[in-house]
């Protein structure tokens, strides 16, 4: 499943994390600890002192596969050792040591190059959800992750947005993560930098694969991108946030791409400027509390 065109990890970060090995296939340049103009599509960058830096965090899987190298997600942090991500970003991992998570705006440069080992942890356990990859079942893209250790001191848990939430057309919805800041298919980009973009609710008449979003009562939301800024390959697993009185609380984790006057068929259709989809932790609730009480007890 994680191969599936229309995922938002992104499938090449082997050749950005080895930055300094000279046997990968594009060089790699870090500009005062960061690689420039990389991130989520449009947006700003997210700073070391955001309240977003504090509890957004990278994850990086090996493959089982070897040939697909290693792949960058992005997660939020639920408690001092255990993130919520989605499903297919840890779906195929070799083994469950295979998972490494950043504690960083900008974990390809500060975490692995500069070899700031204290930002990283190993995650050991993972509950993926039952439903996920099973015939046709293109929903139930999300997992937990328990981590060795526990987050860095100043890393702070992001709180679920349990209740339900009407949207209305020109609502600012916030996604942030770590992908690519330019096309689905464009290879000249790398995932390194945190960012955040601003987008809306996708309400217009159903069409391609996105649908009406109303509110998060379903399954899945869909937000538009046709701004010029949203969630691309790399930001899978992130947040979707939204800012209420008591501060900014996560809708949802994001899936995949999608599109809007037509469905995303084959590869060079596949990009991020239309509409993504993500997991909505309302709908998914009682799965979140009952399997992060199981994952903390393993």
């Amino acid at each position: 499943m994680k191969k599936s065109l229309l995922l938002l990890s992104f499938l090449s970060l082997f050749l950005v994390v080895g930055c300094a090995d000279k046997k990968t296939k594009r060089q790699v340049v870090c500009h005062d600890g960061e690689l420039k103009d990389f991130g989520i599509i449009g947006g700003r960058t997210v700073s070391k002192d955001s309240r977003l830096s504090k509890s957004v965090i990278a994850i990086i899987t090996t493959d089982f596969r070897p040939e697909y190298g290693e792949t960058l997600c992005t997660g939020v942090l639920l408690d001092e050792n255990t993130i919520l991500t989605a499903a297919h970003c840890v779906s195929d991992r070799k083994d469950d040591q295979s998972v490494k998570i950043a504690f960083s705006v900008a974990p390809v440069c500060e975490a692995f190059q500069a070899g700031k080992h204290e930002l990283l942890r190993l995650a050991d356990k993972f509950i993926i959800h039952e439903k996920y990859g099973q015939l046709f079942n293109k929903v139930d893209d999300i997992a937990l992750i328990r981590f060795k250790g526990k987050a860095p001191e100043g890393f702070l848990p992001m709180a679920l947005a349990t209740e339900k939430v009407p949207f209305t057309k020109n609502q600012k919805i916030y996604l942030s993560g770590y992908g690519k800041e330019t096309n689905y298919n464009d290879k000249s980009a790398g995932p390194v930098r945190l960012k955040v973009a601003e987008v809306a609710p996708y309400m217009e008449a159903n069409s391609g694969d996105a649908v009406m979003t109303k509110n998060n009562f379903s399954q899945v939301m869909h937000f538009d991108q046709r701004n010029g800024q949203g969630a691309c390959a790399g930001d899978s697993g992130g947040p979707a946030l939204l800012r209420t009185h008591s501060g900014l609380k996560v809708l949802g984790i994001a899936s995949k791409v999608a599109g809007i006057n037509k469905q995303f068929l084959v590869q060079d259709d596949v990009n991020c400027t239309q509409s993504v989809e993500y997991s909505s932790v309302y709908h998914y609730r009682d799965w979140i509390r009952k399997n992060h009480a199981h994952i903390k007890a393993l």
